[in-house]
Order: structure tokens, then sequence, then C-alpha cells
């Protein structure tokens, strides 16, 4: 029965693969672009920048003490990499993942595991929105004189402001917060307020834990830094570095947060035109403005990201059935 389960596990990853390639959805360009000096340095940047952050989500799981080690965590993180190159937005494999745990945690726990996944998404989320803003205090004269880096750098500001207050807030009156969505009857808005509650109330464990949420989101800042600095050594491998590797930082962050918008099959078109449309805005040189820099970038970055993405299928392949279901009981064996 286990062979015939990694058969057909085997079998869909072809079939996933086959899919991708006859759709255009991986398109293969010339070897001489692909193949050069930095590529080894590009994809084991990538496999560094996912070793690191799955740290940070297994310390999440850890601080909820469940026996999970880190390489059990770990091809559970590549096994959703690999759907995020076949669903909606950069963020389709925390379905994977809240599937696997779904199945392999004890009933009664569940609600503690999944939204691990959920709470190291906001908190990588926060941490790229964070490291933004710092980067951009160095471009203030750069900003202040473009109307949309300004409107953009305010947006992001906002959110990273508005984040912080909701959390200060909720920390300090999570009781009341708690009571209040508890006591909503609304029908129509039933499962947005049970979503939310739940949220609030997986939150809440982590408030005598704050060391291991603030160690996941310095995790969270780091892997975004040597994950994003492959766009700089990707550019130059491309011809392409127009601009400075902290302003690449900041052009592949905001693409990357757009790309990770449900919309197409591992954010297929939507990375192209947000990182095209962030690049242009600091270009210096007016005669570069013209190049398709998200199409040439992204379709040799797509190609390298894939190559990973399909390695980490192999995490699918051979992650079985757990010999017992995941638990906070078993902390002392970690």
């Amino acid at each position: 029965m286990k062979y015939i389960k990694i058969c057909i596990k085997s079998l869909i990853v072809i079939g996933v693969i086959t899919y991708m390639l006859s759709a255009n959805v991986i398109i293969v360009p010339s070897p001489d672009i692909i193949f050069t000096k930095y590529t080894a340095i590009i994809l084991l940047t990538i496999c560094l920048a996912i070793v690191i952050h799955n740290f940070g989500w297994w310390l999440l799981l850890r601080s909820q003490k469940y026996n999970i080690t880190y390489i059990k965590s770990l091809l559970i993180y590549c096994y959703g990499t690999f759907f995020n190159i076949v669903m909606p937005g950069g963020v389709g494999g925390d379905s994977a993942r809240f599937l696997y745990l779904y199945r392999h945690v004890k009933p009664k726990e569940k609600h503690a595991a999944l939204f691990t996944v959920i709470i190291s998404r906001i908190l990588g989320f926060h941490a790229l929105i964070t490291l933004c803003i710092i980067i951009g205090l160095f471009y203030l004269e750069k900003i202040l004189n473009s109307n949309a880096l300004l409107t953009i750098y305010i947006i992001i500001l906002t959110v990273f402001i508005s984040l912080l207050l909701i959390s200060i807030i909720y920390f300090l009156f999570s009781k009341y917060v708690l009571s209040y969505l508890g006591n909503i009857k609304n029908r129509k808005l039933k499962y947005v307020v049970n979503f939310i509650f739940l949220l609030a109330s997986n939150i809440q464990n982590y408030k005598s834990k704050v060391s291991y949420v603030f160690l996941c989101w310095i995790i969270s800042l780091l892997s975004h830094i040597i994950f994003i600095s492959t766009f700089y050594i990707m550019s130059i491998q491309l011809n392409m570095n127009y601009i400075g590797f902290f302003e690449n930082i900041v052009v592949g962050g905001l693409s990357y947060m757009s790309n990770s918008v449900p919309i197409t099959p591992g954010g297929i078109g939507v990375g192209e035109a947000s990182y095209n449309y962030f690049y242009n805005l600091f270009l210096d040189n007016p005669d570069y403005s013209n190049l398709a820099f998200g199409s040439i970038f992204f379709l040799a970055y797509r190609v390298l990201y894939t190559f990973i993405c399909i390695l980490c299928g192999l995490s699918f392949i051979i992650l079985g059935k757990p010999n017992t279901k995941f638990t906070n009981d078993g902390y002392t064996k970690l």
C-alpha cells in the first residue's frame, strides 16, 4: 500500500509538471540565459531562504508544544512549496500545509496547529512591510519627488501602523475583544466572525510567548532579505542591474506581496506586471523605461524558482502518514 501511494504521488507530480509545460505556464528560455555562473548561487540562496523561513514556522509550532521535529516541519513546508506553482497566488501552498496538519493533528488540537500557518504568514507580511519602510527611509528624496512612490509608501506605512495598533489594542483588551466577537449573531457574517474569533483566540495563546513571536518575526525578516536578494543576483545575470541592491529589495518585496494575491496559479502575470511597474518607478534613466523588466526578469526567475518547487515535490512524494498523530503532549520529546 505504501508503494502504491508513492507511485500515485509521483504521477501527480509528473502530471502537474506536464500540465505546466503544456499550458506554457512554465516557459523554458534560452539555456545561455538560465545556466550561467550565477545560477547555482540563485538556486542555493532560494533553498537557504526556505530553510530559514521554515525555522520561524517551526518555532511557532514548538511554542504550542507540538511534537513535530524541524525536519518533519521542513518536509511539510516543502510539500506546500511544491503546490505554490499550481494554486492561486504565492501563498497557495499554505492550503497544502493546512490539509496535512488537519489530517494528522489530534482533533482537539487542530486549531492551534492550523493557525500557526496563518500567524506565520501574518508575521512574514509585517516583516516584509517593515523592510520596505526601513529601506524607503534612505530614498525619501526620490519618494517625495514621485507621486506614485509617495502614495505607495503612505499605504504601506498606514498598513504597518494599523497592524501595530491593532496588535497593541488586542493584547491590552483581549478579553473584551473575544467577548464581543463571541456575541455577534449576524448569520451573514458568521463564517468571517468565526474565523476572526478563532484567529484572535489563537493569538491569545502567544501572549505569554512573545519571545517566540518576535524571533519568528526576525527570522521572517532575514529570510525575506535572503530570498529577495536573488532578484538582484538575477538582474546582474540578465544585465538588468539598473537599480541598486536595496532598491531591488523594495521592488522585489512589493512585487512579492502583489504576487501573493490569489488571482492566477503561482501569481503568473501578477508578479510580472507589478515588478515591471515598481521597477520603472525607481529608474533614474528614462531611456530604459520602455523595457519590459517584469517579463524579461520573471521569464528567467520563474524557471529557477519552479525548479526548486519541483524538487520540493519530492517532499510530497516521500512525506507519508506519521506514526502517531501530532500532539502538544510530546513537547518533552523535541
